[in-house]
């Protein structure tokens, strides 16, 4: 009996000494190791829906301004579309070629934020008559920008070129567009043969350069939207802004998928002093 008293003196005594001395100690920890993992969860929680939502700033920002490149670029194309495609003659074609006002500055995108958008596996967006909807490849977003602000820069030196040009038609025949009795020759002599070569050559490379580049970015636009939603989790950013989609764009503005047509090779080659099969490798008509 005594022994049995000793022993539930003992527990009492142990329950006392938990009591005093270790929950004191252990509840406080427990609380503080509890409030800790739950702020963690909390703040990534909070992080990876911040993450989810900067995804789909990046891109709609991108696509707004690449979008804003395919507007001017189209604009630039329907001022002389019809008057190039309309002549097979080189110099025609030129001259055909307005003086371009673009206003606005060249296209800036951090494209260094757009790398959360690359997932593992092979495969690019945007290339230029590419139906391919897999990963993103962050060259052909740079390579579109680096084409599309040195195509300003080379618009900028054709006008310079072109009034220099014009000028001396004018002198010569007393209007900047040549009558219907001044022949080509005669406007290539008064322009000199070497001006109206580089003329004839920047005016070309020009409506190529902005045809490419109106099919990369139109390509860009459409499967680019498409494939960054898919890497988007939609329950994270449930009630924002979605990323914004260009649809139908080339039912909107059908010279997306209108080339310039081919001049004469043969009127080119005798311009230009090139083979004919020079200016078919130099110039990549359709």
């Amino acid at each position: 009996m005594d022994s049995r008293i000793e022993v539930i003196g003992g527990i009492d005594g142990s329950m006392a000494f938990v009591k005093n001395y270790i929950l004191p100690i252990l509840l406080p920890m427990l609380s503080a190791f509890l409030s800790y993992f739950i702020s963690i969860r909390v703040f990534n929680r909070q992080e990876n829906v911040k993450a989810e939502k900067k995804k789909i700033d990046v891109v709609n920002q991108s696509m707004c301004k690449l979008f804003s490149a395919l507007t001017t670029l189209l604009q630039v194309k329907s001022n002389y579309y019809k008057g190039v495609c309309a002549s097979t003659n080189p110099i025609e074609r030129a001259l055909m070629f307005p003086v371009v006002v673009i206003y606005g500055a060249p296209i800036s995108i951090d494209v260094s934020e757009l790398t959360c958008l690359i997932s593992e596996g092979e495969g690019k967006v945007g290339e230029s008559g590419s139906n391919e909807t897999g990963k993103l490849d962050i060259i052909v977003i740079e390579d579109v920008l680096r084409r599309y602000n040195s195509l300003l820069e080379a618009i900028k030196l054709r006008n310079e070129f072109d009034k220099e040009c014009r000028g001396k038609i004018i002198s010569a025949a007393g209007s900047p567009v040549p009558s219907s009795r001044m022949k080509n020759d005669d406007i290539v002599n008064i322009i000199g043969a070497n001006d109206a070569a580089f003329y004839i050559d920047i005016s070309e490379r020009l409506m190529l350069m902005i045809d490419g580049l109106i099919m990369d970015i139109y390509s860009l636009l459409k499967h680019f939207p498409e494939y960054s939603e898919s890497l988007i989790n939609k329950k994270k950013v449930k009630g924002y802004v979605k990323i914004l989609k260009f649809e139908d764009l080339e039912v909107r503005y059908p010279l997306i998928d209108s080339p310039i047509t081919r001049p004469s090779i043969g009127l080119m080659s005798h311009y230009l002093g090139y083979q004919e099969d020079e200016i078919l490798n130099r110039y990549p008509y359709c």
